[in-house]
């Protein structure tokens, strides 16, 4: 547990750090009520008008977290002008009974 958080904390602030001054990130902007219903917002500044891509983190709706999703990816889409947008979303088995449905409708 100490190693993933460890790892968690450590990409963060690589991707934060690694990013140029073109790209923008807001962390953690809020879509609903339940404490997981956080997401990040990725752009190019040089791009107007830009598709919008999610990533969604693996687990099986289980677990995992947008902190694992891939900084290169989300560097690739912004040099070609997406915005990237990565949630999180309650999972099933922590807390208040939870289906996937759920994790879906977040």
């Amino acid at each position: 547990m100490k190693i993933t958080t460890l790892t968690t904390i450590l990409s963060a602030i690589f991707l934060s750090s690694s990013l140029s001054a073109e790209f923008k990130a807001d962390k953690d902007v809020s879509y609903g009520p339940h404490e997981r219903n956080v997401l990040d917002v990725y752009w190019n500044t040089k791009f107007k008008n830009a598709p919008i891509v999610f990533t969604i983190h693996g687990g099986g709706f289980k677990n995992g977290s947008k902190a694992y999703c891939n900084k290169d990816m989300i560097k690739l889409y912004m040099s070609k002008g997406c915005i990237v947008v990565s949630p999180n979303y309650r999972l099933v088995g922590k807390g208040e009974p939870v289906t996937k449905d759920d994790c879906a409708m977040d």
